[in-house]
Order: C-alpha cells, then sequence, then structure tokens
C-alpha cells in the first residue's frame, strides 16, 4: 500500500493506467513524468475496472503491477481502489503533488478526476510522453486477429506448465481435466507437462490419473520420462547437477536462509528440496497450505531481493535463478529453462517445433514460463480452470 511521504517534503507524481499489456508508449510516459518530481507513483486500474471498460483481459492486476514496478522510472506501483472507471478515490487516498496524463489527455474538462484534483491542490499536467504512439487496445486487437489466423489444426503437440496451469499448487489434476487431456491423446495428440517439480511427485500429481501414454519433462525439462499407457515409465534422460555445484548452490541457500530468517512451516528437507539438475527453495515449504503460499509473495518482490543476495555468492554467469509459484526459486544450470527443456524434447523426438502448442500462466517478461514463447506459440493461463476452458474452446 502507498506510503505518505509528505514528511520528507518530496515531490511525488502521480500516473494512471490500464497498461493491459505494457508497450513503449508507456515507458516513455514514465520517463517524462518522473523528470516532473522526485517520486513516481503508478496507479493501475483494477481487474474490475478492466472489465467495466469491456477490454479483454491480457494480463491480471498482479501481474501488470509486478511488470510496472519493475520499470526503473518507477518508485510504486499501486492497484486502484476506485470502483467506476476513474481514479478519483485512488488520487484522493494517496494525494500527490502532481498527477501526469499521457499525450491522449488534453481537455481538462473531459477529465473526471478534476474535481478531486482541485479539492486537493493536485497539480494536473497534459501530454505528457509526447503524442499517442502506441495502444494496449491496439495490440489486443492485433494479437486477437493473429491468434485467430493461428493454424491450430498444425499443433499436434500439446506441452503445460503444471502449478496453476494444469492442477493447482502440490494437487492432483481435477477430474475434468484428466478426462480432456485423456480424450486429445486418444484422438492422436501427444502431451507433455514441464516443470521444475521433481519426477517423482509430477507422477503422482499427474501420470496416476492419466491413462493415455504422455510425456514428464520433470526440473524444468532437465529429466525426460516416457509414461506409457500401461503405466510404465522409462527415463529418456537425466542432466544431473554435480555433488560440488549442489554442495554449491545448498551452502548460498543457507545463507540466505539465515540471513532472511525464512522459516519453514513443514520441514527442513521441505523446504530446500534437491531436484537433481535442479535445487529449490520453497520458502514455507512445499506441502505448506495451499491458502498460506498463495498469499506469501504472489508477485515475487520478495524472491527478487532473495534472488539478488544469492548472486553475490554463486555470480551471474553459472547458473539461472527461476522465480516460481508464490514460494519458490529455482537454481538450475545456466540454460536450463523452458526453452531449452522444450527444446530438447522436441530435437529427441524428432517433434518440428511449429507443431507444438505450450500452456502457461507465467508468460511475461520474468516468469519462469517466458522462454517458451521465444521457441514455441503459446498460450497465457490464469488458473486451471481457465486452461480446461482453453483447451476445450481451440480442441473441440
Amino acid at each position: 500500500m502507498y506510503q505518505d511521504d509528505s514528511s520528507d517534503k518530496l515531490t511525488t507524481v502521480a500516473v494512471s493506467g490500464y497498461f493491459n499489456p505494457i508497450h513503449h508508449g508507456h515507458i516513455g510516459l514514465f520517463k517524462e513524468a518522473k523528470k516532473l518530481g522526485d517520486k513516481l507513483c503508478v496507479i493501475i486500474n483494477s481487474d474490475m475496472q478492466v472489465s467495466i471498460k469491456g477490454s479483454q483481459k491480457f494480463m491480471d492486476e498482479n501481474e501488470r503491477k509486478a511488470i510496472v514496478e519493475s520499470i526503473r522510472y518507477v518508485d510504486e506501483a499501486i492497484i486502484s481502489i476506485d470502483e467506476d472507471g476513474t481514479q478519483c478515490k485512488t488520487l484522493e487516498m494517496i494525494k500527490p503533488d502532481i498527477f501526469a496524463n499521457g499525450g491522449d489527455r488534453k481537455n481538462p474538462d473531459d477529465i473526471p478526476e478534476s474535481t478531486v484534483c482541485t479539492q486537493h491542490g493536485i497539480e494536473m499536467i497534459f501530454g505528457i510522453g509526447g503524442g499517442k504512439m502506441q495502444s494496449s487496445s491496439w495490440l489486443l486487437r492485433k494479437v486477437k486477429k493473429e491468434s485467430s489466423e493461428t493454424n491450430y489444426q498444425n499443433k499436434k503437440v500439446i506441452v503445460a506448465d503444471v502449478d496453476e496451469t494444469i492442477c493447482e499448487s502440490c494437487q492432483q489434476i481435477s477430474v475434468e481435466m484428466a478426462k480432456k487431456i485423456n480424450s486429445l491423446i486418444e484422438r492422436g495428440y501427444q502431451f507433455a507437462f514441464i516443470s521444475g517439480t521433481k519426477f517423482e511427485h509430477l507422477h503422482q500429481m499427474i501420470s496416476s490419473k492419466l491413462i493415455e501414454e504422455h510425456h514428464i519433462l520433470a526440473t524444468t525439462g532437465t529429466r525426460y520420462v516416457h509414461i506409457s499407457g500401461d503405466g510404465s515409465h522409462t527415463t529418456r534422460y537425466n542432466y544431473s547437477l554435480t555433488e560440488q555445484e549442489k554442495v554449491e548452490i545448498n551452502n548460498a541457500f543457507n545463507k540466505l536462509i539465515t540471513h532472511f530468517n525464512i522459516t519453514s512451516m513443514t520441514t527442513k528437507e521441505d523446504q530446500l528440496q534437491d531436484r537433481d539438475s535442479q535445487i529449490t527453495l520453497s520458502a514455507i515449504g512445499r506441502h505448506a497450505p495451499s491458502e498460506l503460499k498463495t498469499k506469501y509473495d504472489p508477485e515475487g518482490n520478495k524472491r527478487k531481493v532473495w534472488i539478488e543476495y544469492l548472486q553475490r555468492y554463486l555470480g551471474k554467469d553459472k547458473y539461472s535463478f527461476k522465480i516460481g509459484g508464490t514460494t519458490s526459486v529455482d537454481i538450475t544450470r545456466k540454460g536450463s529453462d523452458k526453452k531449452e527443456g522444450i527444446r530438447k524434447f522436441a530435437e529427441y523426438n524428432k517433434i518440428p517445433l511449429d507443431t507444438i502448442l505450450f500452456f502457461g500462466d507465467k508468460i511475461y517478461p520474468g516468469g519462469n514460463d517466458y522462454p517458451a514463447s521465444k521457441i514455441v506459440d503459446c498460450i497465457s493461463v490464469s488458473s486451471p480452470r481457465d486452461t480446461l476452458q482453453k483447451l476445450n474452446d481451440i480442441f473441440q
């Protein structure tokens, strides 16, 4: 929540927008607005406001907030508390010195926030960032048009993230999801699941509910296990960390746990997990209550700081550091991401990349599904329910 910094006499500038999705015009707005004062606060329209506007939701409010606050010109990002299409209540709450408006808003008489700005002595400035160079609506229409033209008939292999895409975190897939996946495999589609989770857990979460042949790409694709229709499984390849690498990573994680006093709600082994080709910290424990895990660090802000701390000890060149779910940090060898996991799987099975369609809930810069978008066509989802709906829509 926004903190009132009036005591230090900094000039606070506020801007607002949907940022659904963000584009280079927004960056120009932030850059120019920051020059007007000492602190830039960005107000992000809520998901409810997106619905009121009638726009297509490209990313949810927390994803948009996470991206905006990572931009160097932005000091703070908050989600609007207003229940209409304005920012009146939010401006009244934060009381900035300046409310800056982009190049597409020029007439104060047409701005609903004018009254609250006058009441609280908030200066309104217009035309920041130049004219309208780009529009989120234009981008969404372009994406929708291109998506409608995607040749889904050419897609024969479905690769999916697991937690929050195929099933809830650490839970088995639903009966409805298993039924849909089994039916697609029966129709001739191949289905692969890629996750930072160990094979043994993925086998329980997914394979125990499927009766058709499928593929498990465990620990971010570094271990590939083929599951036959009779339930038997065969490891096709496995790229393990060396014992020296594991010791090095575990030592860094233990320093982190001590420094930040990160306490597991389960066991030490459940908090710091050796997944053979990956070491994972599940902050409060992998098997902590789901409702507590969901609330722990949904935007990844704590874990961004943790990764910076880990990189002091491990450097940035040898290992990859990824934020996963709402509680985890994964460390693998450099280059062990979902792009490489999918590429190796496709290469091993001689599958053309243009026949693969990937589903994931974190297909945005910094998200652990984002690397997949660099190699195959992707469908962004917000939950297992959303995935099931899109599977039904695309593969009727």
